[in-house]
Order: C-alpha cells, then sequence, then structure tokens
C-alpha cells in the first residue's frame, strides 16, 4: 500500500483525485469501501452518476447498468471531460449567418488546437448565434451537469482515445460516435474564420466546412460535461 486516505463520500474522492498526481498508486477508503485506483485511471473511465470514475473492466466487474452511467471521461493533459451518452440534437446549424463570433476560439489549423469548448458555448448561448452550441447547453447529464460543445482541441483528444472510447460508450448503451463506415460530422465550438467552423468524424477526423452547412451527414451535436 503507498497511499492510504480516508474520505466521507465518493465525491470528496473525485475532488481529491483531481489534484493528484495520477501516476501515483493510491488506495482510498469511502466510508468504509476500500477503493484501488490504478496508475491507469488516466485515460478513460466510465463515470459513475455518483461521481465516481471506473476502469473499464472495474466497471464490468462491479456490474452497474448502464442507467447507472453519467458518460464516459478522458482525463489527459491537456483537457478533461466527460462525453453524453446520446446526440443532443441533429440537424444542427452551428449558425445562421457567416459572421466571426468574438471570444470565441479560432483554430487555424488542424494541428492547432484550443480547449475552450465550454467558454465557447457560454459565449454562443449568450448571443443566441449557434442552435448546435444551445442543444449542447441544454443537455442535462444524468447526474445533473449541464453540457456544452467541445472544442477542436477537446476532439482531438477523443480522437486519441478513440478505441478505449468506444468500448466504454457500448458498454454503458451509448450511441455510437466511432462508426468508421459513417461520415457524420459532430459539431466543435472552434471557428476557423467568419464562413467556416471546425467539424470532427471518426472517419475523417477534424474538418472545415460552412456554419449554416447541414445534410444527411452534418449537423450533429454531442454534448461533453466537466469532469
Amino acid at each position: 500500500m503507498k497511499y492510504l486516505k480516508k474520505f466521507e463520500t465518493a465525491a470528496d474522492m473525485v475532488e481529491w483525485q483531481k489534484s493528484v498526481d495520477y501516476a501515483s498508486p493510491n488506495v482510498c477508503l469511502v466510508a468504509q469501501e476500500v477503493i484501488y485506483n490504478a496508475p491507469s485511471l488516466r485515460g478513460v473511465t466510465i463515470q459513475h452518476i455518483d461521481g465516481t470514475l471506473y476502469l473499464i473492466d472495474e466497471w464490468k466487474a462491479r456490474g452497474f447498468s448502464s442507467e447507472e452511467a453519467n458518460g464516459v471521461a478522458i482525463i489527459a493533459d491537456l483537457a478533461s471531460f466527460v462525453i453524453a451518452k446520446e446526440d443532443a440534437g441533429t440537424g444542427l446549424k452551428w449558425s445562421n449567418t457567416a459572421e466571426l463570433i468574438e471570444g470565441v476560439s479560432v483554430t487555424t489549423s488542424s494541428s492547432e488546437f484550443v480547449y475552450s469548448g465550454a467558454q465557447d458555448t457560454s459565449i454562443l448561448v449568450e448571443l443566441g448565434v449557434s442552435p448546435a452550441a444551445q442543444a449542447c447547453a441544454d443537455y442535462t447529464f444524468p447526474n445533473g451537469a449541464k453540457g456544452y460543445m467541445p472544442s477542436a482541441g477537446e476532439f482531438n483528444v477523443l480522437r486519441n482515445n478513440a478505441t478505449k472510447a468506444q468500448e466504454a460508450l457500448t458498454l454503458i448503451g451509448g450511441a455510437n460516435m466511432f462508426d468508421k463506415n459513417s461520415a457524420r460530422y459532430y459539431w466543435s465550438s472552434s471557428q476557423l474564420d467568419s464562413a467556416k467552423a471546425w467539424v470532427w468524424s471518426s472517419r475523417m477526423g477534424l474538418n472545415q466546412v460552412e456554419k449554416y452547412t447541414i445534410d444527411q451527414f452534418r449537423g450533429y451535436a454531442r454534448a461533453f460535461c466537466a469532469l
């Protein structure tokens, strides 16, 4: 046992976990239950509605139901978040006009990323200019958390963890975002310029399309929430 710490609730443990180095194995005592947190807690986990994070194998072993899952959590160096189990909406425009929205992130290259989805969404919703952002902000996670439209950088973090994220999403009965045969595009909160915003698909990665363009493949929204 390298580290022993006692918490009154699982929520207290999760708050503490955010501040520690996950490279250090630890053992936590929540009330009367001993919880082991391995170094591999970084990466993809499943968040229970009580806030506790579980590795995929641990979730299976405990026999939790899909209804007990809040979403798929990813902990990475650049961004950490929870992915909703289903889409927040389809057939949605990023905006109705070609206009650069001041204060909302701008990414000019698919290799230069920003991680400000929550802030972007707040601005877009306040201005009332983005149906896609509004749909994500209106989405409520099972634990009561409100969603936001993820940035291009957050989608890139998801892409880097796609295999495990797909496994976790399938395990909790989530709607698949990772079908390689699908060209389904999800809006990000990041702009390219006045006319275009960034979209993401599991088959094509990050691409740029007109903000007001929707068709059978474009116009999807999936909410993330803070971890």
